[in-house]
């Protein structure tokens, strides 16, 4: 798993490489999923910026989720190159995002922007490799969204639960 921290605001960037072999604190020995939530939940300043790739267990996203609800430094979360979140781990994962007040940015998905509609009328995500979680939360924020009209979305790995998503706007 890779996880990259970096911090717009101070104009910095902090990169956190996590393996099997090196674990991000070698005294403690869980996995890196686990350790992600549990930095997610002391709201370091700095972590502003997040991106989790290749989660190996769907079921640590449960501990992710609940930390990020309680999050409030994260702004930009990505986890798009997470073949494995589909079904329920991806609504779990959905739900957290849209549950979130303070993340305005999830893979390319404008949360906040569709939250508050500061969007343009035409927005496109074609390519951005939006999977399953981001598609459930796309839909999410479209049913409360008044000002889009147009939505490009070729081109990604919404899957069928995306899919179903979709058809239940």
């Amino acid at each position: 798993m890779k996880i990259e921290e970096s911090s717009i605001n101070h104009g910095k960037y902090k990169t956190i490489r996590c393996t099997k072999d090196k674990p991000v604190t070698d005294n403690i020995h869980i996995p890196v999923a686990l350790k992600i939530a549990f930095l997610l939940c002391f709201d370091h300043p700095e972590l502003v910026n997040l991106k989790i790739s290749n989660i190996q267990i769907p079921q640590h996203i449960i501990a992710i989720s609940n930390a990020i609800r309680a999050n409030t430094t994260l702004r930009k979360l990505d986890m798009r190159k997470n073949k494995r979140i589909v079904g329920d781990e991806a609504k779990l994962l959905a739900e957290a995002v849209i549950a979130s007040k303070k993340l305005e940015y999830f893979g390319f998905i404008p949360v906040k922007k569709l939250r508050e509609n500061d969007v343009q009328v035409e927005y496109h995500l074609s390519g951005m490799k939006i999977g399953q979680a981001e598609a459930i939360v796309l839909v999410a924020l479209l049913k409360i969204n008044t000002t889009l009209t147009h939505l490009y979305l070729a081109n990604n790995n919404i899957c069928d639960g995306g899919a179903e998503a979709f058809t239940e706007f």
